[in-house]
């Protein structure tokens, strides 16, 4: 059975308290972002000159796209079904974009808490929500270190093509990921697969690269051929097993 299970450059749509948000790739998160650090807020106050909008000082913990400061504006929203507001003293991982010529932030910019207690009494939940938020922070730490900007010029999807069950149950250490560089030609033909990262687990890492290579194409709606050559990233992120469901691999931040 031949079936598409990595997903690059589509999204899907998340639904929370009313509010619809396009969950995207990390990989494009990443490039369209122009800011993107671990904070602390230290204050948050409405901006007067701007509806909708809040200045947020902040403390940076740990910088990892962008330049340092002291404050950002917040897309708050307080009207609507996607308000977001976070208190002072929380800590968050921001993710800040352009939007209507501003670099800010807002609920579906796709932040993310850094806390192992964001729901009282759910102790699971609290495990898995910061193991997530750990997995993001080192693959930014990664793409920091090595000097690397994903990139997605043309918007390109690349899919993985064979068994599902094949990407389940393998055995690797928590936390991991691989990131892979892929050259596609003009007519969307994939060239070149190129691992940046691998899986600790070879047999995994080399599963994954010969998806990417059987799919055969890159694709965009539509779209039969881009301008030029171009290169795509692409990470994968490891879930390990839990109770009866075995791992598996999935290019979501889960």
């Amino acid at each position: 059975m031949r079936t598409l299970l990595i997903l690059l450059a589509l999204s899907y749509v998340s639904f929370a308290r009313g509010c619809s948000c396009v969950t995207d790739l990390i990989v494009d998160r990443v490039e369209s972002s122009g800011f993107i650090a671990a904070v602390t807020i230290l204050d948050t106050r409405p901006v007067d000159t701007l509806d909708g909008y809040h200045r947020v000082k902040i403390r940076i913990e740990e910088l990892y796209k962008g330049t340092p400061r002291t404050e950002i504006l917040l897309h708050s929203q307080l009207n609507s079904s996607c308000a977001f507001l976070p208190r002072t003293g929380s800590q968050w991982l921001l993710f800040a974009q352009t939007f209507q010529g501003k670099l800010s932030f807002s609920y579906c910019s796709g932040n993310e808490e850094i806390t192992r207690t964001k729901w009282a009494g759910a102790t699971r939940a609290n495990r898995n929500h910061y193991a997530g938020v750990s997995r993001v922070i080192g693959f930014l730490r990664y793409l920091r270190a090595n000097d690397i900007e994903p990139t997605n010029t043309y918007g390109l999807g690349i899919g993985y093509t064979d068994d599902a069950d094949q990407l389940r149950g393998y055995a690797n250490p928590e936390q991991d990921f691989a990131l892979f560089r892929i050259r596609v030609d003009e007519d969307l033909n994939i060239r070149k697969v190129t691992g940046l990262k691998r899986f600790a687990n070879r047999k995994l890492d080399r599963a994954i690269r010969r998806g990417i290579r059987a799919s055969g194409k890159a694709y965009r709606w539509k779209w039969d051929s881009i301008p030029t050559a171009t290169e795509v990233y692409l990470a994968v992120f490891y879930y390990g097993k839990e109770g009866d469901a075995p791992s598996f691999v999935s290019c979501f931040d889960l």
